[in-house]
């Protein structure tokens, strides 16, 4: 598998990217600097400024984008689902999952910053620059990081929650894993998933893709196969 890179970014996904990449990089250099100072209460590991609503609207939108219509019932009702099932998920996204996630960004940045801080301080001779390739993954790998795989779960959580109204609704929907299909950007572990349905895989991935940093897997909603007949000859 290609490891993806900013060239790999779809139009919706570089739009987050846009959004985060350079404040990120220059945050990530700062505390670099800051550290080889000693300057160590002027580390900065809040994201609120960074990461704003705008940026959880870009993410949302392209999750959006990546839901697919239902398949086995007819389109307007696909329609008035998907619509509903989106913008329930959007409703809550901000509170139930965004602000969570960025605290546990925040707290794992915090720990891994703690141990380089603890290594510039016990090794002759550290550079801004050995610094800085330690904390590498929170600059712009962190921004292709999350403009890669955070639409990819919005899609999933818009699309379980499709689910969950549908059913709800008397309408009996089973999930669908389909990869991104782009070549030798999918992973042998997704290649192995697509086009299997959630009793394949829903053990091991409950609440479907991502399965893992930078996946780019979709699942799509169909009627339950036990649900549709075969009419009488």
């Amino acid at each position: 598998m290609k490891s993806l890179t900013v060239a790999d970014l779809t139009p919706d996904e570089r739009k987050i990217y846009r959004a985060i990449a350079d404040r990120l990089q220059i945050r990530n250099d700062n505390n670099a600097e800051r550290i080889l100072a000693g300057d160590y209460t002027a580390i900065d590991t809040d994201l609120r400024d960074i990461m704003t609503e705008k940026v959880a609207g870009l993410i949302l939108s392209a999750g959006r984008n990546k839901v697919s219509p239902i398949t086995g019932i007819d389109d307007a009702q696909s329609r008035a689902l998907v619509e509903s099932g989106i913008q329930d998920y959007s409703n809550t996204y901000i509170d139930s999952y965004y602000n969570p996630f960025l605290q546990d960004l925040q707290s794992t940045e915090k720990e891994y910053i703690d141990k380089v801080i603890q290594s510039s301080l016990t090794t002759v001779g550290v550079t801004v620059d050995d610094i800085r390739s330690q904390l590498s993954a929170f600059g712009d790998l962190r921004a292709q990081r999350i403009a890669f795989t955070e639409p990819t779960r919005a899609a999933a959580q818009m699309t379980n929650t499709i689910q969950s109204n549908s059913a709800s609704a008397g309408i009996p929907l089973e999930r669908v894993w389909f990869t991104e299909g782009d070549g030798d950007n999918v992973c042998d572990e997704c290649k192995g998933l697509n086009n299997l349905p959630e009793s394949e895989w829903g053990p091991e991935y409950m609440d479907g893709p991502p399965a893992h940093v930078n996946c780019r897997c979709a699942i799509g909603l169909q009627l339950q196969k036990s649900i549709i007949t075969t009419p009488e000859v």
